[in-house]
């Protein structure tokens, strides 16, 4: 597994991306859709902060989790953790009086998950097709 963690400019948000290596596209593709039909799902990549960073603090999972197959001939997985840095925060339960967004605050780092997912997922195809 590589893992890289990215903080926006604020240091406010950060999200781990990692591309898992699987035996086989088969073996890729079943890990995913175990991970989709989990009852309790946990990260599938955890959160990495590194020393110095805007991600020092950040060890737990406050926000959303999206994981995508690259593809039925690739034996990679590629998924991304994303959530706030604030350890004082948890997503979803906002104070006074934004109480009545907190729907909006969960949608929000599901969405910015699978961007940053999608994103990742194109520009990893492509250095595999430019590979070869």
């Amino acid at each position: 597994m590589l893992l890289a963690t990215y903080s926006d400019s604020s240091g406010s948000m950060a999200a781990t991306v990692g591309l898992l290596v699987i035996d086989s596209p088969k073996g890729a593709r079943a890990l995913g859709e175990q991970y989709s039909s989990a009852t309790d799902q946990g990260p599938l990549v955890r959160p990495v902060g590194f020393p110095k960073t805007a991600s020092d603090d950040w060890v737990a999972v406050a926000g959303a989790t999206e994981y995508q197959h690259t593809g039925d001939v690739s034996p990679y997985l590629l998924a991304v953790s994303v959530g706030t840095t604030e350890a004082s925060r948890s997503p979803g339960e906002l104070p006074e009086p934004w109480t009545s967004q907190e729907r909006y605050e969960n949608e929000r780092w599901i969405s910015i998950g699978a961007h940053l997912l999608h994103s990742f997922d194109g520009s990893f195809s492509t250095a595999m097709r430019e590979d070869r």
